[in-house]
């Protein structure tokens, strides 16, 4: 579902998918950040990365790279 809504993109998904971001579950928080790297865009791109540092999930924390590399790439 939240790829889904990452190709959809438009900023009220973004920010629910940030949202989502913070959510306690590993695979729910994966999700939310490879959504993010379909849809997101640089304004994002700071609090994708304060989540990053924090994330001590190695799993995760590829996926978040993933996303900030996707768009700085747009």
């Amino acid at each position: 579902a939240a790829e889904t809504l990452g190709r959809i993109g438009g900023r009220e998904v973004v920010l629910r998918l940030l949202t989502v971001a913070e959510d306690p579950d590993w695979g729910v928080r994966a999700a939310a950040a490879g959504a993010l790297g379909l849809s997101g865009a640089p304004p994002e791109l700071p609090g994708l990365r304060a989540r990053l540092e924090g994330e001590q999930d190695g799993f995760v924390a590829a996926r978040l790279r993933e996303a900030i590399r996707r768009i700085e790439e747009k």
